[in-house]
C-alpha cells in the first residue's frame, strides 16, 4: 500500500490494491465484496476510451497508529501504482494525481481528481502508462513506438470535466520521429526548463547511449555512451542540464549513482556522484533540492 502526504493539501493519499480474497470492499456504505452489485463498480467497465470518467472509489478511515484521516483513492480490484519516486505524479495545478493501473488488462494511465475523487482515463490503445508529467506545464510526455508524443493533459482533463472529449489524436503532438534503430528504454528525464527531454537507448548489457530531444524543433542529438546498463534517469527539478542516473546491474553494481550534465550547446559530461567502497550497496537515489541527492546505503 502506497501513501502520500502532500506539502500543500492536508491529506494523506493512498492508492490501494485489493485481491479477490481481500477484506470487504465497501463504497459509500455498500459492501461489494460478494460482487452482487458489480454493475455499480469500476470492475465491469472494460471500454478503452481516453477521457472517460468513473465515479469516485475513495474511502476514508482513521489510521489507528497516527490518528490521521486516510483517504484511499482507488478500491477496485486492480493493481494501481504511482510513477517511480523520481518522477512527478501530481499535475502542476495540484488538482489531479496521475497513476498506473491494469484495469483494461494492459497498463494505462489514469488521473484521480483531488476535488471529487472521480477517475479519468488518460492513455489508451498501445500507449501504455510510462508518462513524464510537466513540471510547470500541464502536459505529459511518452513514447509511442519510436515517436515522442506530447499529450495536452490539461485540455484533456478539462474536456473530460465538461463532457466534451474529442478524438484522442486532438490532444497529441508528435515531437519527433526517432530512427528505427533506437530503443528508448527505462525512465526518461524532462529538463527543468521544459525545453529538452533526455532518454537512454540500451544496446546490450554493456552499452547505453544518452540522447537529447529539443521539444520545440524535434531535433535529436546523441550525447554520450557509457559501457554499462544505464537506468533510472531523472532530471534535477530545479537546475537545467543536470541529471542523475544509475548503473543498473540487477543487484549491486560497482558504482551505482552517476551525474550527467549537459550545457546549452549539448556538450555532455558524466561522473560518479558518490564513490562507493566495495562493502557498500547504494540504491534509491533521488534529488531532494537543487543541490542535494539523497540515497540509501547498505553496508556489509
Amino acid at each position: 500500500m502506497l501513501s502520500f502526504r502532500h506539502s500543500i493539501l492536508p491529506i494523506v493519499l493512498l492508492i490501494a490494491f485489493f485481491s479477490e480474497s481481500a477484506v470487504a470492499q465497501v463504497i459509500h456504505g455498500v459492501d461489494y465484496s460478494d460482487r452482487t452489485h458489480l454493475n455499480e463498480t469500476f470492475d465491469l467497465t472494460q471500454t478503452d476510451e481516453v477521457g472517460q470518467r468513473f465515479a469516485s472509489e475513495h474511502l476514508t478511515h482513521e489510521d489507528k497508529v497516527t490518528g490521521f484521516e486516510v483517504t484511499s483513492l482507488t478500491t477496485a480490484r486492480y493493481s494501481n501504482s504511482t510513477f517511480y519516486q523520481t518522477h512527478p505524479s501530481w499535475t502542476p495545478d495540484e488538482r489531479y494525481i496521475v497513476f498506473r493501473s491494469n484495469r483494461l488488462g494492459s497498463g494505462h494511465a489514469y488521473a484521480v481528481s483531488l476535488e471529487d475523487f472521480e477517475i479519468v482515463q488518460v492513455t489508451g490503445g498501445d500507449d501504455g502508462n510510462n508518462l513524464h508529467l510537466g513540471w510547470e506545464t500541464n502536459v505529459a510526455y511518452h513514447f509511442r513506438g519510436n515517436q515522442l508524443i506530447e499529450l495536452d493533459l490539461g485540455t484533456l482533463l478539462a474536456d473530460s470535466e465538461n463532457g466534451s472529449v474529442g478524438d484522442p489524436s486532438t490532444y497529441d503532438r508528435v515531437v519527433t520521429d526517432l530512427p528505427e534503430d533506437l530503443n528508448p528504454s527505462g525512465d526518461f528525464a524532462l529538463d527543468a526548463d521544459e525545453d529538452r527531454l533526455f532518454f537512454i537507448s540500451r544496446h546490450d548489457q554493456e552499452l547505453s547511449t544518452f540522447y537529447m530531444v529539443d521539444l520545440e524543433s524535434g531535433d535529436l542529438q546523441k550525447l554520450l555512451e557509457v559501457p554499462f546498463w544505464a537506468n533510472h534517469l531523472q532530471a534535477n527539478r530545479w537546475v537545467s542540464g543536470e541529471m542523475v542516473y544509475s548503473w543498473e546491474a540487477r543487484g549491486d553494481s560497482p558504482q551505482r549513482i552517476w551525474m550527467l550534465t549537459v550545457d546549452e550547446n549539448g556538450e555532455a559530461e558524466t561522473r560518479p556522484v558518490y564513490e562507493e567502497d566495495d562493502y557498500e550497496w547504494v540504491t534509491h537515489e533521488v534529488f531532494m533540492g537543487p543541490d542535494h541527492v539523497i540515497f540509501a546505503i547498505t553496508r556489509s
